[in-house]
């Protein structure tokens, strides 16, 4: 009735995997998967920065372009700064070749123009925060009256701008800009 079965020792069945071989798999799985992740996001933190810096750079180029473009063609407002221009200044006052007053200010983290009496209107877009804007102007007197300054009107504009998230890691670009522009106008009174 009964049988007796006598296992082989030598013919184990080996099919499948073992508990530990599976706790292995699937370790390895773990920390691979792990630092695929952390790879990959700090390829997009990289790529966030890229993309604010380049925004920013543009944002600040059109800004020191626009004040070139009009000082080159244009010279300073000596009147309205009443005698010296105080070194370094906030304000950009300029007479463009039509005769037309244009100031450039620094206000409310944004850099602004104005054209004759219309408002001032932001060169930078809202994203772009203009942390500094610096005028130097030389030379400081009116080089075009009789007795003044043989020297080529000429103004450095210093800008400070960042863009993305303030305070968030990773987030913030800075960007540090600095031109020399002369003025093409140059005449003796």
């Amino acid at each position: 009735m009964f049988k007796i079965i006598k296992f082989n020792k030598l013919h184990v069945h080996t099919s499948g995997f073992t508990l530990i071989e599976m706790l292995v798999a699937v370790a390895l799985f773990a920390t691979v998967v792990a630092i695929s992740g952390g790879v990959y996001l700090s390829i997009m933190k990289a790529q966030l920065r890229s993309i604010n810096m380049r925004k920013v750079q543009e944002d600040s180029r059109y800004a020191l372009e626009a004040v070139g473009r009009e000082f080159r063609m244009g010279e300073v407002d000596h009147d309205y700064y009443g005698g010296e221009i105080p070194s370094p200044t906030p304000t950009l006052a300029l007479i463009n070749s039509r005769g037309v007053k244009i100031k450039f200010r620094f206000e409310s983290e944004r850099l602004e123009k104005k054209v004759g009496d219309g408002s001032f209107i932001p060169l930078t877009q809202e994203s772009t925060k203009v942390t500094n804007s610096e005028f130097y102007i030389s030379p400081l007197t009116d080089p075009f009256v009789e007795g003044g300054k043989n020297i080529q009107p000429r103004v450095t504009v210093c800008l400070t701008a960042r863009s993305g998230s303030p305070g968030v890691p990773g987030r913030e670009t800075e960007i540090v800009l600095q031109t020399t522009i002369s003025s093409h106008t140059y005449k003796r009174r």
